[in-house]
């Protein structure tokens, strides 16, 4: 959300998600912010609903609830979106931020930009270039041999026979 809604570079947030995720590990983290923000160029844009997102991992608002206490107030049904609550008042721009953006609209506007810019000239032999530089899938011959021949056994040293 913050790459495309907010138009934030994918450094700034992707260094606050590693520092507060318990299982932070670099080699994974750093490639998902790249591609979850569409900087790689070779996979398709996700632009995600945060609201869809809250209500389809979070259906109970129980992980909400928890991390965000300040919402103990909104009804279930509007937990994902507390500016639509009958009590919003209460709670929004005293104890909670007010949108800063309409996320529907934000979305909009981005995918619009984003795939005005896959349609242009050029992008998609850049992106060709990405691809043979950094993620080629193309098989190997080695690869190649053993899909047409079948699973090769597993070397030596991964069947050691170990005694209880």
């Amino acid at each position: 959300m913050a790459s495309y809604h907010l138009w934030l570079d994918w450094r700034a947030p992707g260094l606050v998600l590693a520092r507060r995720f318990t299982d932070y590990e670099p080699g994974i983290h750093w490639s998902q912010v790249q591609m979850q923000s569409g900087t790689t160029g070779i996979n398709t844009p996700r632009i995600y609903n945060p609201v869809k997102q809250g209500k389809d991992q979070d259906p109970t608002g129980a992980f909400t609830r928890r991390w965000v206490p300040v919402l103990a107030a909104i009804a279930d049904h509007h937990l994902q979106e507390p500016w639509k609550a009958e009590n919003a008042s209460a709670v929004l721009g005293k104890a909670y931020p007010h949108p800063i953006i309409d996320h529907l609209s934000a979305a909009r506007a981005a995918r619009d930009q984003i795939w005005a810019v896959r349609r242009s000239g050029g992008f998609r032999q850049e992106a060709k270039g990405i691809l043979a530089k950094h993620a080629s899938r193309k098989p190997t011959r080695r690869n190649t041999k053993d899909t047409q021949q079948g699973a090769r056994s597993a070397p030596d040293q991964l069947s050691l026979p170990f005694e209880n």
